[in-house]
């Protein structure tokens, strides 16, 4: 069990994590919820409207920062495992929010697997190439053009796709962590000292303010596998809000920040931004945290690349 998800006298009650990706060409996003630690459900967003649709369960880890979506938002690729045969791990491309596999890759452990969508219908698969074949019965769409991850493709874990992914998505790296390993015991396994420190500006702002993703360290006791905080910056004034830890932010097309903490997903309306304790100011958009797990049987369409698939029903919010 990850210790995040532990019962402790500090958090007598667990509180799913979740982490967003964002479509970079349509109001699209998808949540991933895990908790218990080996369950994971994905959710679809619709932005526009903000309306979420549970999709399917997964009683196992998806690695979320090794994940991406099409620039549509109707593609997925995920790396997964369950530690049971046949497969183990596997790197997978669905419709969201289903799981089930347009073609899935077996991989071999959790070192590499993932991928990125380079376009709708070309994926960088981080594979080496003698698993670069799909698993027996699934094949590539003849739509979809796969290639390796660059030179070093089938290496590494939550990077180099995560790195990859933020630069791409318009996130600068500002400052590389070190990562320092302490003594057993220790709040945390590895501290970066300094912190990773991301930031991307605004969208749609004449005067953009920069979110910051600071990187404090990996396996928290009895808390976050990732420790990360949050802040906003105005460069030109040198104005810095912290907004401490959150399981996820960023932001959206239009401007506002979204983010994730405690079950929730939040929305702060771009003209909060910049005011003292702007995280007071947001909206609760929904609450994941009652959901269960539950079977839910895939449409025919969603094993087809590119039929239009139905989404389930969405969840109730207000």
């Amino acid at each position: 069990m990850n210790p995040q998800d532990e019962k402790t006298d500090h958090n007598p009650t667990p509180v799913p994590r979740l982490y967003g990706l964002i479509a970079r060409a349509a109001p699209v996003g998808v949540l991933f919820r895990r908790g218990p630690s080996k369950q994971v459900l994905l959710v679809y967003w619709d932005m526009e409207r903000d309306r979420f649709y549970p999709g399917q369960w997964l009683k196992g880890r998806i690695y979320e920062r090794r994940c991406d979506l099409s620039p549509s938002g109707q593609h997925l690729v995920y790396l997964a495992a369950n530690q049971k045969p046949p497969y183990h791990s596997w790197t997978a491309v669905s419709h969201p929010p289903y799981l089930t596999a347009v073609v899935f890759w077996p991989n071999t452990g959790t070192w590499g697997g993932g991928g990125l969508f380079e376009t709708e219908n070309r994926l960088c698969l981080n594979h080496r190439s003698w698993s670069f074949t799909p698993a027996e019965g699934s094949e590539v769409p003849r739509e979809l053009r796969v290639t390796p991850l660059g030179s070093y493709s089938g290496h590494g874990e939550d990077r180099p796709i995560l790195d990859l992914r933020l630069k791409r998505d318009g996130w600068v790296l500002v400052q590389e962590g070190r990562e320092v390993r302490q003594r057993d015991g220790a709040p945390l396994w590895i501290v970066y000292a300094p912190p990773t420190i991301w930031s991307r500006p605004q969208p749609q702002a004449k005067h953009p303010w920069e979110l910051r993703m600071i990187e404090r360290g990996l396996k928290e006791r009895q808390g976050s596998w990732n420790v990360v905080e949050y802040a906003l910056a105005h460069p030109a004034t040198g104005a810095e809000i912290p907004l401490g830890r959150l399981d996820w932010a960023d932001w959206c097309r239009s401007g506002d920040l979204v983010f994730a903490r405690d079950g929730g997903v939040w929305r702060l309306p771009t003209g909060e931004i910049g005011r003292d304790a702007p995280l007071e100011k947001a909206r609760l958009l929904v609450d994941l945290s009652p959901l269960t797990f539950r079977e839910l049987a895939p449409p025919p369409q969603a094993r087809e690349w590119s039929a239009k698939v139905p989404l389930p029903e969405p969840y109730p919010v207000g």
